[in-house]
Parts: structure tokens; sequence; C-alpha cells
């Protein structure tokens, strides 16, 4: 029995949200049963079995292909996202880019974020230590952040004078 476009993107959303909620509490992504360590999706056990599959099935690992493809389309100038004729110094074309950072700015940022950092209560600049209690960030990257701030300022200020 084949499944309908809508049921299909319904699995897919739930096994995305399963995945996430198994990164976030601390658990391989794939199968659930490992604890992993933070900053790590995939246990080692799925990573070879993955690597295994695509040998058996004949394929060459995504990251290959993708490289592969990338790598072709900037030769010939090509955007190597969507293969469009691009007209930039970048890699890929306006479109492609915009659209790859307001993903990146909607979706991934926040899910690694909240997956990082809220299950094991680190510090949101460095992920590192604990947060001080009742702030997101540790004393050291509070501390870090005035002092760049405050020379930014300083910097700004000197120019505004030097051109005034």
């Amino acid at each position: 029995m084949t499944k309908s476009p809508a049921q299909k993107r319904k699995n897919a959303r739930r096994e995305k949200k399963r995945y996430y909620d198994r990164l976030a509490k601390g658990f391989c992504g794939r199968c659930g049963k490992v604890k992993v360590e933070p900053g790590i999706m995939v246990c080692a056990t799925c990573r070879t079995k993955d690597a295994a599959r695509r040998v058996r099935d004949g394929r060459e690992p995504h990251n290959e292909q993708r490289r592969r493809r990338r790598r072709t389309r900037a030769r010939t100038g090509a955007c190597s996202a969507c293969g469009e004729p691009n007209g930039s110094e970048f890699l890929t074309c306006t479109t492609c880019r915009a659209k790859s950072q307001a993903y990146y700015a909607k979706v991934i940022r926040p899910l690694r974020q909240r997956a990082k950092a809220r299950p094991f209560q680190l510090c949101s600049g460095c992920r590192n230590t604990r947060p001080t209690p009742g702030m997101k960030t540790c004393e050291a990257c509070r501390e870090k952040a005035k002092t760049y701030y405050h020379d930014r300022g300083k910097a700004l200020r000197q120019n505004k004078k030097k051109e005034g």
C-alpha cells in the first residue's frame, strides 16, 4: 500500500521530532538506545550500519555524491546547489543563498541550540559550563561579551570623533 504525500510528510515530521527529542535527551538520534556525547548525533553502531548499507546497495556515501556534484557545478560556473547559471563570486546563486540562510535561521539554528543547551543546562554562549542561576550564560561569557561590546563602542566613538 502506497502512502499519500500528506501521510509521508506527516511521518517525516514525526521522525524528525523523534530524532531531535532523542538528541535532547542525550541519546543517539537514529536508534535512541545509546547515550552519546553532546554534539554527537548518531552512535558508532548506527554510523557503521549506515556505511555497510551504502556499500551493500552499491552506493557511494551521500557526502561523496554531493561533493562530486557540487565540484562539477562549480567548475562549469553554475550554482552548486541548484545548477542554474551563477554570475556571482560565490558557489551558490543569490536565490539559493537566501533560501539557505532563511532555512538555517528559522529551522536549524533553533533546533541545534535547543538540542545542545537546554537538556544539559549549559551556557548558551560556550555550551561548556552551567549558566549563572537565573541567566542563560555563565559569568565568563558575560564578561567576555561585556568587554567586546565595551571595546567595540569605544572604537566606534573614536572613529566618530576623527570623522567629525
